[in-house]
């Protein structure tokens, strides 16, 4: 079972009707999720990494409704 100190990361890659300032602001608003360390973009392929402290129950629903709310949904996911 994982412990409050270890890191998990999870890669998203959005719907590709968006632009670089909306990945920005997806961004922005997934770093403040609880839980969550840091979150880097890359626009050039649509990708959004996330880095989250564990456990993250929770997590990726939390950040699949702001997508959702922001107006677009996940297009596929992995986590390591």
């Amino acid at each position: 079972m994982p412990t409050t100190n270890q890191l998990g990361m999870l890669k998203l890659t959005i719907s590709p009707v968006r632009d670089a300032e909306y990945l920005r602001l997806v961004a922005e608003q997934i770093q403040q999720l609880p839980g969550v360390v840091r979150v880097r973009t890359t626009p050039a392929t649509l990708q959004i990494e996330i880095i989250y402290r564990q456990p993250a129950a929770g997590l990726l629903r939390a950040v699949h409704v702001a997508l959702r709310l922001a107006g677009t949904e996940i297009v596929a996911g992995k986590a390591f």
